[in-house]
């Protein structure tokens, strides 16, 4: 079993740092504010609300905002399915409304006695976009998003550090319909933690290189985050 688990951790390693080899045209620093509140939860089911505000221009420049609820249910100890209805409003070189159906398979595992914690979500998404100057656009993307996180014992507030990343496939959201189906984004974090701030509350801190490209060249976004996870009293465990 230790072999296998090596060499799984192996394949980990590796997914984690692939990125797609493609020359950068710019670098920006952004900051993403992300919340989510759970509002109820009848075991299986999980519902919440989720929020997030983005800054670009070295993060001195709103650029997005988004706002919706979720849904997950927790099929096994191995498997969950996850559903969400976001409205977004994203600002480009125009102002442009996005209605984002999500839906997700994501199987998971512990591994080293649960310290190891890895899941791969499978995204799918339905987009609706209004822009201000065009015709309504829809478009369907898939997101692959594989996590490790490494649980701390006896380290204080700090609960546990993460990699993660994600590659995005689907049409260049500027192209016109029927181009070939591509890898339009990867999102790389190497590095994330997360902190209990109170019996209701953790955060996430991480950094994340965002490497896209919208029939342009490939460019990068340096992207310092925080994800904002809040419970309720009545759903903390007594």
């Amino acid at each position: 079993m230790a072999r296998i688990e090596r060499w799984i951790l192996g394949v980990i390693v590796a997914l984690l740092v692939m990125q797609p080899d493609r020359a950068c045209a710019q670098d920006d620093l952004q900051a993403w504010s992300q919340y989510h509140a759970m509002v109820t939860r009848p075991a299986p089911f999980s519902f919440g609300l989720y929020g997030e505000l983005r800054l670009k221009d070295d993060a001195g420049r709103l650029s997005g905002f988004f706002v919706g609820p979720t849904v997950g249910y927790q099929f096994n100890d191995y498997l969950s399915f996850g559903g969400a209805f976001k409205y977004i409003l994203l600002q480009t070189s125009t102002l442009e409304q996005w209605q984002r159906l999500e839906l997700e398979i994501d199987p998971q595992i512990k591994l080293f006695d649960d310290r190891l914690y890895l899941q791969l979500r499978n995204r799918g998404e339905f987009i609706r976009i209004t822009d201000e100057e065009l015709p309504d656009e829809w478009r369907i993307r898939a997101r692959h998003r594989l996590t490790a996180a490494f649980s701390l014992e006896r380290a204080g507030p700090l609960l546990k550090l993460y990699a993660s990343n994600e590659l995005f496939w689907g049409q260049p959201f500027s192209s016109a319909v029927g181009v070939p189906i591509l890898v339009t984004e990867n999102r790389l974090v190497p590095f994330g933690m997360q902190l209990r701030l109170s019996d209701l509350a953790k955060i996430n801190l991480y950094y994340m290189l965002r490497s896209r490209s919208d029939d342009s060249p490939w460019r990068r976004e340096h992207i310092i985050g925080t994800t904002l996870l809040i419970t309720p009293p009545r759903l903390v465990s007594p």
